[in-house]
């Protein structure tokens, strides 16, 4: 969960050097859908993280 956190962090923080630099419209609309990419994948792991704190591994496959 931390690593995708980071990537936000990361893509935002490189989105916003690249379109104040640059200024180019599909490098932003590039990085903006990859953050928000990112910001899902984030979501889920944290609602997944949640839920094996909350209920356990019950019902996980064990092998």
């Amino acid at each position: 969960m931390k690593s995708e956190e980071e990537a936000v962090e990361m893509y935002s923080k490189w989105s916003l050097e690249v379109i104040t630099t640059e200024r180019n419209i599909g490098t932003e609309q590039l990085f903006k859908k990859v953050v928000m990419e990112e910001e899902k994948h984030f979501e889920i792991f944290e609602t997944e993280f949640l839920n094996l704190q909350k209920f356990g591994q019950q019902g996980t496959e064990k092998g």
